[in-house]
């Protein structure tokens, strides 16, 4: 089977070898922008969930320390993105569209695979797994994503120390309006710069109006009862615990 077409933390020859790599790498790739170690697998925390169920839980968790490997040992410490149909199986080859970008960006917002992949039915579940090498919380292109996408139930991002970042949804409500408000409010004229339907809108918003408009955005989905979270780590996770407790139990995700 091609490497890319499987999951490398599910490879015993792979992950027996990573340490050896690390070794073997270290000195011509410790200078690259975003590396880290295969050790780093180790540092990403398994979380319960409450809003999901073991199967999506485990596959976050999966996810994510797949995103790492595939980064590392494919594509220079970039990008990669997961996008898992959680009613399948994870190794079912149909289950999961991996895709790949920049040192910050995956072109998964615009991506025609995962678009399709997303598009198959508004009632099927998709969990949603990126890393971020430069060890940012989520972005506001990973916010649109969530906001626009209502069969994403679970949107996170790993970072390049292990610690995790997400949105999750309590329910299949679009939050396009939420998204649109944010953008007309601070950075109007970047929807008059559109030169197709294609064209990547986020491109014409300065890095100050982007931070006001992620604020606002944060706020408003918080306030109509998305879980979202930033930085969250091994040494975390019983804050993060009780912090879910506290919240009590939630409605099913329908």
């Amino acid at each position: 089977m091609n490497d890319l077409n499987r999951f490398l933390i599910y490879d015993k020859a792979f992950m027996l070898n990573s340490a050896a790599l690390d070794g073997i790498l270290a000195g011509e790739d410790n200078h690259k922008p975003g590396f880290f170690s295969y050790s780093v697998l180790q540092n990403v925390p398994y979380i319960e969930y409450p809003w999901l169920n073991d199967r999506e839980n485990s596959a976050v968790f999966s996810l994510a320390k797949e995103c790492l490997a595939r980064s590392k040992r494919f594509y220079q410490y970039k990008e990669v993105s997961a996008t898992y149909r959680s009613d399948l199986d994870l190794t079912d080859e149909k289950a999961t569209v991996f895709t790949h970008g920049d040192e910050t960006f995956t072109s998964y917002l615009n991506d025609k695979d995962v678009a399709e992949f997303l598009g198959q039915s508004s009632e099927l579940i998709f969990i949603t797994m990126h890393n971020h090498p430069n060890n940012s919380p989520l972005s506001l292109e990973d916010l649109a994503v969530f906001c626009f996408q209502t069969n994403v139930k679970f949107l996170g991002a790993v970072d390049h120390d292990g610690n995790m970042s997400f949105a999750i949804r309590q329910d299949k409500g679009s939050y396009a309006d939420i998204m649109s408000e944010g953008i007309v409010k601070y950075a109007p004229m970047s929807i008059k710069q559109l030169k197709n339907i294609e064209d990547n809108f986020f491109n014409y918003i300065e890095t100050e109006e982007k931070a006001l408009i992620k604020s606002y955005v944060i706020e408003k989905l918080k306030e109509a009862g998305v879980i979202i979270y930033s930085n969250i780590g091994i040494r975390d996770i019983s804050n993060i615990s009780a912090d879910f407790k506290r919240m009590g139990e939630m409605d099913d995700y329908d």
